[in-house]
């Protein structure tokens, strides 16, 4: 019979131990100070391992025209709408074409279902034409004098989910190795501890950006659960705030990216992304700086981004984001929430093995991702 080999660490795995360099875990602890995670907030705790949130919403002010329908020409009276967004309006609405150059103003007389019937030139506007497919804004929804209530606009709410994922790092140490003085290291199961913690402090960063969540959302007997990152989060949402058109950074290009989350009334304030592509981002106006010959000190550290829409935005690079993508986040409405708070517990012994567990289970709630969030990949490297 084969004598017994010890998978766990022991008194002579740790040949070092009179004089012990840490360089080595100073660099990884180094690689898991990331800004970004500290930028989430704390969620609610969840109350089960698919955790679930309601969103609601302001009855749109756009409605567009049914796609199949024909242009509408400068005195149609018709306005057939996409699916249920007769419910956004009601009797006596003034629409205005969104497209450039467009004037006329169109009142809604009456509504059946999803057909508008409209008064051309209303006011001092005149009639046009509009392409197929228009999208018109409500400019207001003026009530008659005296008139009783119309009927309601309401937007159903919505309920969102993600599953939680549990993140746990084991130790496994001999008695002997627990019994043995340590030299630079006064506690080696706590200092053990610190450097799981940091472990499953990047794992959770990584995870928060690029995790992917399980068909079977709450998990199996084959299955483990995996919570829904924020890539996969904002591009899987419908109508998504994403752009994969292979360019370089520039102003137009982060800016072309908020303005599809201004366009739906959000507002991001942060951009999350590898440091490549944040200091091109630092980098848009360094031709802007003068210096004087008597300085003495040159160079620029940039950490936030003023847009032309009035977006102030910090800059968080990330060690996990792709080299070619970028993130532009609200984080008002991106949160960590707990199902288990990390902690640190005992485990039965293995023989002659002390053991213990840093564990803990958790997930993402990204509210409005199809509004407030946006995604640019295929960047320039």
């Amino acid at each position: 019979m084969a004598l017994a080999a010890s998978s766990e660490w022991t008194t002579y795995d740790d040949t070092l131990n009179t004089n012990l360099d840490i360089s080595d875990v100073l660099s990884a602890i180094l690689l898991v100070d990331d800004n970004f995670l500290a930028k989430v907030n704390s969620g609610k705790r969840s109350l089960d391992t698919v955790h679930y949130w309601v969103e609601d919403s302001l009855v749109s002010n756009k409605v567009t025209q049914l796609s199949t329908e024909s242009a509408l020409d400068a005195s149609g009276t018709s306005l057939v709408l996409a699916a249920d967004q007769g419910l956004r309006v009601r009797i006596g609405a003034l629409l205005r074409d969104e497209a450039a150059g467009k004037s006329e103003i169109l009142q809604v007389t009456a509504i059946s279902t999803d057909t508008l019937t409209v008064v051309r030139g209303y006011g001092t506007s005149t009639g046009e034409t509009h392409a197929a497919a228009a999208t018109f804004r409500v400019i207001g929804m003026p009530k008659q004098e005296g008139a009783d209530t119309q009927n309601s606009l309401n937007v159903a709410k919505t309920r969102q989910s993600n599953a939680t994922q549990i993140f746990e790092r084991g130790i496994y140490l001999t008695g002997s190795f627990v019994q043995r003085p340590q030299v630079a290291i006064q506690d080696h199961v706590k200092w053990e501890v610190h450097k799981k913690v940091l472990e499953l402090r990047r794992e959770m960063s990584s995870a928060l950006i690029d995790s992917v969540i399980a068909a079977t959302a709450a998990g199996n007997d084959t299955t483990y659960r995996s919570m829904s990152g924020l890539r996969e989060f904002i591009s899987q949402a419908t109508d998504p705030n994403t752009d994969s058109t292979s360019q370089a950074m520039s102003v137009s290009t982060l800016e072309d990216l908020l303005l599809k989350c201004w366009d739906k009334g959000g507002a991001p304030n942060t951009v999350v992304g590898n440091i490549r592509q944040i200091k091109k981002i630092a980098d848009l106006y360094k031709e802007n700086v003068r210096y004087a010959p008597s300085d003495r000190v040159r160079g620029t550290l940039v950490q936030k981004f003023l847009s032309s829409q009035g977006f102030e935005l910090d800059l968080a690079p990330n060690h996990w984001v792709n080299q070619d993508e970028v993130m532009v986040l609200d984080m008002s409405k991106a949160f960590l929430v707990p199902y288990r708070d990390m902690l640190v517990e005992p485990i039965a012994p293995t023989g002659d093995a002390k053991k213990w567990q840093v564990i803990g289970e958790y997930t993402l709630e990204l509210r409005n991702r199809a509004e407030a969030h946006g995604l640019k990949t295929n960047l320039t490297v």
